[in-house]
């Protein structure tokens, strides 16, 4: 039964995990967004372009290897498969780093059109994806916290090097620095930090015995999850490639700060993720009703204060976009205003969504991936040939609108079939 005591208690535990980890995801990307305002200022719409392309290119292949992540969290039992774990998860993130890096020497040699066509410099490929290599060690590394429980240093390690970044390109800005290389390098150094610190967390010393084992079923696991994350990372931020590729760098520069300001928005879905993705990614939560109505109380009261503050984020857009990027990236706005409700689309099925972990729905994982592919390529062209850069915000909209259908359909099948696995 859900009785006022049983509210009241799933808001006790929403307000203080999630103020601790809200303030740092809140302060990652308010610095996130900082740093964006102070390249876009500092480059200008033209410039501020390939910055974004190459932004773009790094917080997407940064969620390649998430699955990893997830598997440690699903993994933290006893101290011996705790340990093996994390062996493996170093394993797979330094071999999916190599490769991206060897892939990104070849790319602006292999499609040298293209990257003209982007208006992108080689050497932005590269950093960009080096900067991503960095980012995605750091999230494993504030994983091992997170599935401790330690939310406080879980929350430093994600504000880390979203502040370094905003306070070293404030200086360059101030040094007059007008070359996007040097703020993408500035990107990269900025995790480095905290990329050790996840090495010497997860480099396990002695190997444990069966190590490839362990890193083959944490691939199993994100067998068909890899498909849908490599999916999630293709349509992400499809929208920016398309419109780079039919739009002049200024147009690009101008939706780059509208998503600058979205990802702001976006804090909100990463706080739901870091404290609730570790009971929602259990069968048992869903299994057992107490807890399934329980994390249902506290999803919805999520959702519910989440949703509140990025409406009232849509009304501030205006003021924020003139205030921090300029009147310049005024154009920015209505672009901005709609990416900020496709993040309310996002969150409302996002404490769901976890239960295709939990209740081996990892064929939906990848269906859903590849459906919001299709939908966002598809869209995007439409959209974005009839309306303009408005209408790659739009796209956004209608894609993770789609994934809100996948995932209420997972759950009105597995009620029918009484939560079972």
């Amino acid at each position: 039964m859900w009785t006022w005591v049983r509210i009241r208690q799933a808001i006790s535990a929403v307000s203080r995990k999630q103020l601790v980890v809200g303030i740092g995801i809140a302060t990652a990307r308010a610095c996130g967004f900082a740093s964006g305002a102070v390249v876009a200022r500092a480059l200008g719409p033209n410039e501020f372009g390939p910055y974004t392309i190459a932004f773009t290119i790094f917080s997407s292949l940064l969620q390649l290897t998430t699955f990893a992540d997830t598997w440690l969290v699903s993994q933290w039992g006893d101290a011996t498969g705790r340990e093996r774990a994390k062996a493996a998860v170093w394993k797979i993130k330094f071999w999916a780093g190599v490769i991206l890096l060897a892939l990104a020497v070849g790319a602006p040699f292999a499609f040298e059109a293209w990257s003209d066509k982007l208006h992108i410099p080689a050497g932005l490929y590269l950093l960009a994806v080096g900067a991503a290599v960095t980012g995605a060690l750091t999230t494993a590394g504030a994983t091992t916290y997170q599935a401790e429980g330690n939310f406080a240093a879980y929350s430093v390690i994600v504000a880390l090097g979203p502040f370094v970044s905003v306070i070293v390109s404030l200086i360059l800005w101030r040094s007059h620095v007008v070359s996007p290389i040097g703020y993408v390098w500035v990107l990269l150094l900025s995790y480095l930090p905290t990329a050790v610190l996840a090495y010497r967390r997860l480099n396990v010393d002695p190997v444990p015995h069966h190590l490839q084992d362990d890193i083959l079923r944490a691939l199993r696991f994100g067998g068909w999850v890899t498909v849908g994350s490599v999916a999630y990372v293709l349509f992400q931020r499809i929208d920016v490639f398309l419109l780079a590729s039919t739009a002049p760098p200024a147009d690009v520069g101008m939706y780059g700060a509208a998503t600058r300001l979205a990802a702001v928005g976006s804090f909100f879905g990463s706080t739901i993720t870091a404290v609730l993705m570790p009971s929602g990614s259990l069968a048992s939560t869903w299994q057992d009703a107490t807890k399934r109505h329980d994390y249902t109380i506290e999803s919805i009261v999520s959702i519910t204060a989440m949703g509140v503050a990025l409406g009232l984020a849509i009304l501030a857009t205006g003021p924020i976009v003139r205030g921090l990027f300029g009147a310049a990236y005024q154009v920015a706005v209505p672009k901005a205003e709609v990416l900020i409700l496709s993040q309310i689309v996002v969150i409302v099925q996002m404490p769901f969504y976890f239960a295709l972990y939990a209740l081996k729905g990892e064929r939906w994982i990848a269906a859903l991936g590849l459906t919001q592919l299709v939908v966002s390529v598809g869209s995007c062209y439409v959209l974005i040939g009839r309306l303009g850069p408005i209408g790659a915000a739009w796209s956004n909209v209608l894609t993770y609108a789609v994934g809100l259908l996948v995932v209420t359909t997972f759950h009105w099948k597995r009620r029918r079939h009484s939560w079972t696995v």
